[in-house]
């Protein structure tokens, strides 16, 4: 619809990223996906997952096994098949992942794990029962946080790009560029707006018609062309560029 502004639309995507909640536990270690604001547990791909006797069932082995007698090797085992199985759902579809669990837990996973790189946070504690909801909720600060190191990270980026010579800053350089489809990342700070007209794809200047003419917002506008070209929009604070 024409009343939608891309920008919105595109900064409260970008801003409400999808991720991965691993609960771990033995009985079960549990995974969740966001769906909006929400968590949602998955079922798929051996999720949850119990350790061997967390359930009450005798081990292979015969007999029974309490907690407190697994041995450590069967602990990181146990945690390597949780890893595994989280490898699967991260090579179809590769998301920021939170980790939960007890300071013991959290150590072995640490110890085996091959996804440090996507870990972009901890949560310390048995949430073995946690409802989705309030997992959703103890997770939101370190989403926040995450978000605002990537916010961070883009800026350090774009300083060090124009020192090399490959980035292009301002509205007319930067609009030439995008649709040319040279568009990787587009920084753009909150609250900048540049209304214009569009001709033929070339941006125009206002212009002083009287009545005012309706001008479109050249903003919206690149950044719909980086995203359509499958470039990244980056939403900043106001100043951040400066």
């Amino acid at each position: 619809d024409d009343a939608f502004e891309t920008r919105d639309l595109a900064r409260g995507l970008a801003r409400s990223p999808r991720y991965r909640l691993l609960a771990l536990a033995e009985k079960p270690t549990r995974l969740l996906e966001s769906e909006g604001l929400s968590l949602v547990e998955v079922r798929s791909g051996g999720f949850p997952l119990f350790a061997e006797g967390a359930r009450g069932e005798p081990l292979e082995s015969g007999g029974y096994a309490p907690h407190s007698s697994r041995s450590e090797g069967r602990h990181e085992q146990f945690f390597r098949q949780v890893d595994e199985a989280l490898g699967a759902c991260a090579t179809s579809d590769p998301l920021p992942i939170v980790v939960a669990g007890t300071q013991r837990n959290l150590a072995y996973f640490d110890k085996i794990t091959a996804h440090h790189e996507s870990i972009i946070g901890r949560l310390t504690g048995n949430h073995e029962l946690t409802p989705p909801d309030q997992l959703a909720h103890l997770a939101k600060p370190l989403i926040e946080s995450h978000l605002a190191e990537r916010r961070a990270a883009a800026v350090t980026e774009l300083v060090e790009a124009i020192g090399a010579g490959r980035a292009v800053v301002g509205i007319k350089p930067v609009w030439q560029h995008a649709v040319e489809g040279h568009g990787r990342v587009l920084l753009v700070e909150d609250d900048f707006e540049y209304p214009a007209r569009i001709v033929d794809g070339r941006l125009e200047p206002a212009g002083n018609a009287d009545p005012p003419e309706v001008l479109d917002d050249a903003i919206d506008l690149l950044i719909d062309i980086v995203l359509e070209t499958s470039g990244d929009a980056v939403f900043v604070e106001p100043g951040a560029l400066g």
